[in-house]
C-alpha cells in the first residue's frame, strides 16, 4: 500500500475550538488523524464514547491572544471529516483514587457502521 492510498483511506479532520472564558476569544484549529483515541467505560457504548470525544471539554493553561491573561481554556472536538476506514483506540485503562492502574474488562457495545459526519 503506497503511502497516498493509506492517507486516503485513514486520514480523517477534527476541528478543535478553544475558548477564553474571560474575554471570549476563541481559537478554531483543524488537525489532522489517523486514529482516535476514546476513553472507555464499563459497560459503554461506542456511540456514547464518541459522543464524549465530541463534547468533551479539556482545560488547558495558556496565554489567550485577546485579553493577555494566562488561564485555563475550554477546548472542544468536533468531527469535520471522517476517514473512510476508522481506527479507534479503546483506553481500557483508569487511575484510581491510589494512583493505581486498573483495566477495564468490560464488553464495548458498536454498531457495524458509525455516522460521523452528521
Amino acid at each position: 500500500m503506497t503511502p497516498e492510498l493509506l492517507l486516503r483511506e485513514f486520514r480523517g479532520t477534527v476541528t478543535q475550538t478553544t475558548g477564553c472564558p474571560k474575554c471570549g476569544f476563541v481559537e478554531v484549529a483543524d488537525m489532522t488523524f489517523l486514529s482516535l483515541s476514546l476513553d472507555v467505560e464499563p459497560y459503554s457504548a461506542l456511540t456514547a464514547r464518541l459522543k464524549e470525544f465530541s463534547s468533551r471539554v479539556s482545560i488547558t493553561k495558556k496565554i489567550c491572544k485577546g485579553c493577555g491573561r494566562c488561564i485555563d481554556f475550554e477546548s472542544k472536538n468536533k468531527i469535520k471529516r471522517a476517514p473512510r476506514i476508522l481506527i479507534l483506540h479503546l483506553n481500557r485503562f483508569q487511575e484510581r483514587q491510589n494512583g493505581k492502574l486498573r483495566k477495564i474488562l468490560h464488553d464495548v457495545c458498536f454498531e457495524h457502521e458509525l455516522e460521523l459526519n452528521g
